[in-house]
């Protein structure tokens, strides 16, 4: 049962990058808001778009670009970063 929901898992593994593309697909004319096969169509866009993005990238795209700041942010506390106590 693994296999045939494995593009849904992909889909799930990166929420952020699939809610704003979702929400970039709804402004884009004939593809928002035009019925359920917009719904459907939106659909397999991103699960098809999650399945090509993780053969080569084990994180979203948006998901991978908050990883990256927080890691920064962790490493700034850590070191003392705190710019109002320097001054």
């Amino acid at each position: 049962m693994e296999r045939p929901l494995r593009p849904l898992t992909l889909l799930g593994s990166m929420p952020l990058s699939a809610y704003v593309a979702h929400l970039i697909m709804l402004q884009i004319p004939g593809l928002g808001n035009a019925g359920w096969w917009s719904l459907g169509a939106q659909f397999a866009i991103l699960v098809v778009a999650a399945s090509l993005w993780r053969l080569w990238f084990a994180r979203g795209p948006l998901e991978m670009v908050l990883g990256v700041f927080t890691a920064m942010i962790k490493r700034w506390t850590q070191a003392g970063g705190n710019a109002s106590a320097r001054a």
